[in-house]
């Protein structure tokens, strides 16, 4: 009879869990149409307004795929709405990611490599002419030269895989309202790891991401070149 009990005690607490789990992901979803009606109607102030106390929300309760979306909607908001948007952006996520742990740190830190990335795309021009240094000359990465922006971008994605057993351990289900899901793509990519690592495949992938060295560069790296001929 007490093993029953406790039996009956188990299953009316997972559904107990299973039934606040459910609401709270209704209770995201039904203010996330909110901002999103907000915006089509053009009022960004508000949805931004909105976002900001989603985030707040997200942050007591410890939910690294509600963090992560407001994040991407906050940032997007300020393009439209703040001077030097990108910078303050950057900086604001180099704060999240000093101030995040596990999964939300590796997503951010792609997030961020890949924000440099698509700065340096956008104003290639900008970059021919900079006098290149062994040293970071300033925070501000709109003032880098082409050394210095791509060795942050390459960091920032290896970075964002340091975490491996972590990473591999971390379901993607749990990041769906994050993600945009193609056909099968959870079997190829079934943890955040395989999702993160081939982000940074793409970017390595791409000859660009040594740019500032040469595409086939040579490296004295053994002995038999100081041999004799």
């Amino acid at each position: 009879m007490k093993h029953q009990f406790q039996k009956i005690t188990l299953l009316l607490l997972t559904i107990l869990l299973i039934s606040q789990y459910t609401m709270a992901q209704t209770d995201y979803e039904s203010k996330w149409k909110g901002i999103t009606k907000m915006e089509e109607e053009g009022k960004t102030k508000d949805a931004a307004t909105a976002v900001e106390t989603l985030l707040e929300k997200a942050r007591k309760d410890n939910n690294n795929t509600q963090i992560v979306k407001a994040l991407l909607h906050k940032y997007k908001y300020m393009m439209t709405l703040e001077e030097d948007a990108e910078l303050k952006i950057v900086n604001g996520l180099k704060s999240e990611i000093n101030t995040s742990t596990g999964a939300e740190k590796a997503i951010l830190q792609s997030i961020l490599a890949e924000l440099y990335y698509q700065y340096y795309q956008e104003n290639t021009w900008k970059f021919s002419d900079r006098t290149e240094t062994d040293t970071k000359q300033s925070d501000d990465f709109r003032t880098w030269d082409l050394k210095t922006i791509f060795k942050e971008i390459n960091a920032y994605y290896i970075a964002s895989l340091e975490q491996k057993t972590l990473l591999q351990q971390t379901k993607l289900d749990a990041f769906t309202p994050i993600l945009i899901n193609q056909k099968r793509s959870t079997f190829y990519r079934p943890t955040l790891y395989e999702l993160l690592a081939h982000r940074a495949i793409d970017y390595f992938n791409d000859t660009k991401s040594n740019l500032a060295e040469p595409e086939n560069a040579f490296t004295i790296d053994q002995e038999a070149y100081f041999s004799s001929a």
